[in-house]
């Protein structure tokens, strides 16, 4: 991670087709009143770029989906196309399915799925950087020094609390938004904090490896946190810290996801398989460290793994397509191709109903079960 220091950050809020200037916020200055992301409209950058509108709703899109599962998973259709404004490689949904967000450590898009409306654009100009975000909390995690992580209403830029830490390499929010997880380099350890007050709820150890750490994340469910450092990945329980087996690889994991159950952990990484090295899809018991299973893929699979809703289907990015598996049979059952571009990321909606992809061509996708 590239460390940084104090820096501004630029927010543009487009609401009902206009924009409003306001002058950018600056590191250290006093931060305005913090107003709800989803309801405020007045915070603007002070240079507006125009945004490429996205492509037209259409009607099946606005009505009820099915839930996506292995029967109707072949159709399975793009639903819509959103261009971006910026690069986005993480996706994050709202727990009631309502909000999506993609983003990276600059730029982030947060709409409502169902009628395309853009609730925030934010550009965070260096050398600040956007760790994670959450629509339920409606926080950014944001760095501009490697001893604290600040909390950001995304609508002003104001800073609502900062995180103390030391040797910060990354943050992750829980699902649900009520918790924030910090790495932390120098302790090769992991503080877990109450966002809504600042306070620290139990620090993390134990995860070993000669490697640094990669990534700390939440993935569902909420009581289940992933480490990973290269080849090396391990599940933990909160709260308490109890570690699963630890799961190793013959290369470095590119892409990993936990089951909604927490039973099935799925990890890309290349490995032996019929005395060839190939890319794979490997299963494990997260638990016990069992293998249940390796499946070979055509090309190395980065950036976007998920799980369905009720955990039958796994999903995840090969190249420009999407593959989607059925775990019962552990047989791909749909390939889907739009993307120009490699997909960096990919998510389910919490109620089953949407998949949300992002790609290298800086577009957000929205794939829908035909009716």
């Amino acid at each position: 991670m590239r460390w940084i220091q104090a820096g501004l950050i630029c927010v543009l809020i487009l609401a009902a087709g206009c924009s409003r200037q306001a002058s950018p916020l600056a590191e250290g200055a006093s931060p305005p009143p913090a107003l709800s992301a989803r309801t405020a409209s007045e915070a603007a950058s002070a240079e507006p770029t125009q945004e490429p509108a996205p492509s037209p709703t259409p009607d099946w899109l606005r009505q009820p989906g099915e839930v996506i599962d292995p029967e109707n998973v072949m159709r399975l259709r793009e639903a819509a196309v959103v261009p971006l404004g910026g690069e986005a490689y993480q996706l994050r949904w709202s727990q009631d399915s309502q909000v999506l967000a993609a983003f990276s450590s600059a730029y982030l898009l947060a709409l409502r799925p169902v009628g395309l409306e853009t609730i925030t654009t934010v550009v965070v100009q260096p050398p600040i950087q956007l760790l994670d975000y959450s629509p339920d909390a409606g926080w950014m995690a944001t760095t501009s020094d490697p001893l604290k992580v600040d909390l950001r209403d995304p609508a002003t830029g104001a800073v609502v609390r900062s995180l103390n830490s030391v040797g910060v390499v990354g943050a992750a929010f829980s699902p649900d938004g009520q918790s924030l997880v910090v790495a932390n380099s120098d302790n090769f350890q992991a503080e877990v904090f109450n966002p809504a007050d600042g306070s620290l709820q139990e620090t993390l150890n134990g995860f070993e490896t000669a490697a640094p750490i990669y990534g700390i994340q939440f993935d569902a469910p909420s009581d289940r946190l992933i480490w990973v450092a290269r080849g090396t990945v391990q599940v933990m329980q909160l709260p308490g810290g109890q570690l699963g087996a630890q799961l190793n690889h013959e290369d470095s994991v590119s892409a990993l996801a936990l089951s909604p159950s927490g039973s099935v952990l799925a990890a890309a990484a290349a490995g032996t398989q019929d005395g060839l090295f190939t890319p794979l899809l490997q299963l494990w018991d997260p638990t016990s460290g069992e293998s249940l299973g390796r499946l070979a893929l055509d090309e190395p699979a980065y950036g976007g793994m998920d799980f369905s809703a009720d955990g039958r289907l796994l999903a995840l990015s090969v190249g420009e397509v999407v593959m989607i598996y059925d775990m019962a049979a552990q047989q791909p059952l749909a390939a889907l191709n739009g993307h120009t571009g490699g997909v960096r990321a990919l998510r389910f909606s919490p109620d089953g109903t949407l998949l949300a992809t992002v790609g290298m061509d800086q577009t957000l996708r929205l794939w829908k079960v035909v009716p």
